[in-house]
């Protein structure tokens, strides 16, 4: 029951977390008010404090059901959910930089002039659009236990990931006319790519799946230690007789 909830949850985190990123992409393409920018930032603290809720829940779960011999859940299921959630988590505290970072343009624009160009603020709403879709399909992935629609899960995030990092070239060659034409916001417009960058990174299923080798060493090493005994007697070479 534990795990469907779980998975739930992070679905659930994962579509927050993709309705902000549209926002914040909608507001970067025009004229994004200081108070809207900082909007988006409290938003994005506050998400980040719900999967925080969300990440107690599930480490208290796994652990009763550590101590609950009766009950058998798959170690490697719960190691998937847990690193999927650290990875939303990530996504969160980078989100939360971008939009630092956009609130920040906002505050040194002049008068009603845009963050960015017509040209680079479409490229930055489309391109947090992708990586919006992206998250949603990871979200898919770590909580779908069934082969084929992992599969399925993972082939559209790759292909997303893809597009995204397409589009991430070609921000990357417009925010660096802005900061020829205009030195004075170049931290800021790099802070935008390096977070970007950033994202697409956690997104990985390269990095994904260091994450989980990562996680499920350090659960067989709290097994042995818990069980230091047993395990001596297990690995303990027979004599032949």
């Amino acid at each position: 029951m534990w795990v469907e909830e779980a998975g739930e949850s992070i679905e659930e985190m994962a579509r927050r977390l993709r309705q902000l990123m549209l926002r914040m992409g909608e507001e970067a393409a025009g004229r994004t008010a200081v108070d809207h920018a900082a909007a988006r930032l409290h938003e994005a603290r506050r998400l980040d404090h719900d999967i925080g809720e969300v990440d107690v829940a599930l480490r208290q779960a796994a652990e009763s059901l550590r101590l609950n011999p009766r009950v058998r859940e798959g170690l490697l299921h719960r190691v998937v959910l847990r690193t999927g959630l650290d990875t939303l988590e990530s996504c969160t505290v980078v989100l939360r930089v971008l939009a630092r970072t956009l609130t920040d343009l906002a505050k040194e624009r002049k008068d009603e002039e845009p963050l960015f160009t017509p040209e680079t603020g479409a490229a930055v709403e489309q391109l947090l659009s992708e990586i919006a879709d992206a998250v949603v399909s990871f979200a898919v992935l770590v909580t779908t236990d069934v082969s084929t629609n992992a599969e399925s899960a993972e082939a559209r995030l790759a292909a997303e990931l893809r597009q995204a990092v397409s589009t991430r070239d070609k921000l990357a060659g417009l925010l660096l006319e802005e900061m020829r034409r205009d030195t004075r916001r170049w931290q800021l417009h790099g802070a935008v790519l390096t977070e970007v960058n950033r994202l697409l990174d956690e997104l990985d299923t390269e990095h994904g799946s260091r994450r989980l080798l990562e996680e499920l060493d350090r659960c067989a090493r709290e097994q042995r230690e818990r069980r230091p005994r047993r395990t001596a007697l297990r690995e303990r070479p027979r004599v032949p007789g």
